[in-house]
């Protein structure tokens, strides 16, 4: 065992000690934003590393900081132009094998070209079918993109946890095919559709084998994990109203829907995202977008990569004293300052993706380790059954910028709900 430091984002972990529970919303339930503490609380751990690995690639942990370190849209399937074909009179001489032939061969072209298209235009998500608010063409920085836009990444070679400036360690490359990654963060209004679908819960559990990597056996849904969600839907409104100060979910729809959804834990995130038609990204994935690939980028906006500029035009975060969290503008930390997605238009990514750095935390599939415990790997993620850690990236609005960087990441209890704590999902196409 060794003593791990560790982050912690104010709000509510639902899963954690009553007694903890109940001194943490004494203290944040202060009258007045300005009488907010003043960054993420620090705590130490003992954590013990997990033994055997099944697959993979988990990431290097850096050292942490120190407190307040103050899309293309899819494309429509091609029409075909194939001319009109006559019917031939009933006395007409019989067809020769040439014409046949040739008929054969233009079926059997559009056939491939339909084929192609088909490959090409990613399936509507689920949440998004409805087209409510939050989960329309309704969300970034003008409110008009799609909700539930993945662009496609390429895929390549990079090196996980590693910018060239404060993460030097090039020990462990990896590489990733191409996969498509959500522009956004999950929104209210995408999990609402969720909810009221009877998802997510024991009695409306994901498939076995739900939400796979389909090159990663053993990656989709464990019936063994039914266990870990609540009981009906009733129950799973209750759990996602975790925090009355900072929860973003509402029992109605209202001014919350396209802000990212809060209080989820892992359990939550990867239902959600399997029902969407989709998947949870692989830590490995998540990095590579956050990183641009190749380029290695200090925080997912770096230009040039090796740039440590934070500015509040890139994302939600906690600047330290005197003003705290200022993503909404005010000094102090509320709510609001868990943005509708994509707000920070100067935070995007090398691939367009918004909020990969503050907001909120975000889950990725793997389970935590460190060190990484294979030096390198390709399409992988680390599985192993011991660990009862998830891994946990991207800072949030109460985080400082350290907790931002592309490389930094952290483990958390897979059952942990917090107010600090949402996703993205990510697909192959």
């Amino acid at each position: 065992m060794r003593d791990r430091r560790r982050v912690e984002p104010f709000s509510t972990v639902c899963d954690e000690d009553p007694e903890r529970f109940d001194s943490r919303n004494a203290k944040g339930a202060l009258a007045s934003k300005h009488r907010m503490r003043t960054g993420p609380r620090i705590m130490f751990a003992a954590i013990p590393l997990a033994g055997a690995v099944a697959l993979v690639c988990c990431g290097q942990d850096s050292s942490a900081p120190s407190v307040a370190d103050a899309a293309p849209q899819p494309r429509p399937p091609a029409e075909l132009d194939a001319a009109p074909i006559d019917a031939a009179p009933v006395d007409a001489a019989p067809i020769g094998d040439a014409s046949l032939d040739a008929a054969n061969a233009s079926d059997a072209g559009h056939d491939a070209a339909d084929a192609a298209d088909a490959a090409q235009t990613p399936p509507i998500s689920s949440s998004c079918a409805g087209a409510h608010p939050g989960a329309a063409h309704d969300c970034g920085p003008n409110g008009d993109d799609d909700c539930c836009g993945s662009p496609a990444l390429p895929g390549g070679t990079f090196k996980r946890s590693y910018d060239n400036v404060s993460l030097t360690d090039p020990s462990f490359p990896a590489t990733v095919s191409p996969f498509d990654l959500d522009t956004y963060e999950i929104t209210v209004g995408r999990y609402r559709a969720f909810v009221e679908a009877g998802k997510g819960t024991r009695a409306n559990p994901p498939a076995a084998g739900a939400g796979a990597h389909p090159k990663i056996p053993g990656s989709g849904w464990n019936p063994d994990w039914n266990a870990n969600l609540p009981q009906d839907t009733a129950s799973l409104r209750t759990l996602v109203a975790c925090n009355s100060i900072y929860q973003t979910w509402t029992d109605a729809p209202g001014a919350n829907e396209a802000r990212a959804m809060n209080c989820l834990n892992w359990y939550d995130v990867f239902a959600f995202c399997a029902w969407d038609g989709k998947r949870l990204p692989t830590e490995a994935e998540w990095n590579y977008a956050a990183a641009g690939g190749d380029e290695q980028r200090v925080y997912p906006w770096s230009s040039p990569a090796t740039s440590t500029s934070v500015e509040r035009v890139n994302a939600s975060y906690n600047e330290g004293a005197p003003n705290e969290c200022m993503g909404d503008g005010i000094a102090g930390c509320s709510v609001t300052d868990i943005l509708p997605v994509g707000t920070k238009r100067e935070g995007r990514g090398r691939w367009g993706h918004s909020d990969l750095g503050g907001n909120i935390w975000e889950w990725a599939l793997d389970v935590y380790a460190d060190p990484y415990p294979s030096a390198s790997c390709a399409d992988c993620a680390n599985l192993t059954a011991s660990g009862s850690q998830r891994v946990i990236r991207g800072g949030g609005y109460f985080s400082g910028p350290t907790y931002m960087r592309a490389g930094y990441r952290e483990g958390y209890l897979a059952t942990a709900r917090d107010g600090g704590f949402g996703g993205r999902c990510a697909r192959t196409p």
